[in-house]
């Protein structure tokens, strides 16, 4: 076992006694990492959405699910990117968000990401995807009506994200692309106390430095102003600014 295998493992043994005490309250399961983490090498983007849009009033938190939960870290979804767009009732647990195939589904003809020649970095092995609020939720406007009391959810939310940039310092992605400006890039960003450095003309897409980690912030993909162009043009800007 490698030393950052050792260490991503007694961080998820600290996130586990932190979602044990924070479930119940939240009444959610844990359902963040859509793929496996990858520690035989640094990967040169991690995906970070907000929250796991999985899980209605029956995804209530169960402590004795906790090995279960602890695997999701591991093992990421049990349900291939292929499948998450397909709506066909394989599981409520699975997203059917069929923008999600523009980056992650490699059969998509419309994949923006391989099209401005990303092919290999947007291939299943070779990116990560989680979430930085590790409770499932509906929708991430939804994530703060998980719990009777306000003071509950804020807590956790500082927690999650506090987890987040731990996972990311271990891990060591060349970069993050945060999939929402306010719910996860200015969060972390805070958190950091990190500053926004300027990015390439034209690109329309925030940056900042991390302990070594490129942060991108870009508007999420469920908005009305998100179009083909523009998250091509995201990729491509990602391309130049890092070089791959």
């Amino acid at each position: 076992m490698t030393e950052k295998e050792i260490q991503y493992k007694e961080l998820v043994n600290r996130i586990c006694d932190f979602t044990d005490e924070y479930g119940p309250k939240l009444r959610r399961h844990v359902a963040s990492f859509q793929v496996s983490p990858i520690f035989d090498k640094d990967v040169d983007i991690l995906f970070l959405g907000f929250n796991p849009a999985e899980g209605g009033q029956e995804a209530n938190y169960k402590p004795e699910d906790r090995q279960l939960y602890k695997k999701r870290f591991f093992e990421g979804n049990p349900y291939p990117p292929e499948t998450w767009a397909v709506g066909n009732g394989v599981s409520k647990r699975v997203p059917a968000h069929s923008k999600w195939n523009w980056i992650f589904n490699p059969c998509n003809d419309a994949n923006l990401f391989q099209k401005e020649g990303l092919a290999e970095q947007v291939t299943s092995g070779n990116y990560m995807f989680f979430n930085l609020f590790f409770f499932g939720s509906p929708m991430s406007d939804d994530a703060g009506k998980l719990s009777d009391s306000p003071k509950d959810y804020s807590e956790a939310l500082k927690k999650c994200t506090d987890f987040t940039i731990e996972i990311v310092d271990i891990l060591k992605p060349k970069c993050v692309l945060c999939l929402s400006i306010n719910n996860v890039f200015n969060k972390v960003k805070n958190a950091t106390r990190s500053k926004v450095t300027k990015p390439l003309a034209g690109s329309n897409l925030s940056r900042f430095e991390h302990n070594g980690v490129v942060y991108y912030g870009m508007t999420h993909l469920q908005y009305p102003a998100m179009k083909k162009e523009y998250v091509q043009n995201i990729a491509r800007f990602i391309k130049q600014d890092m070089k791959f």
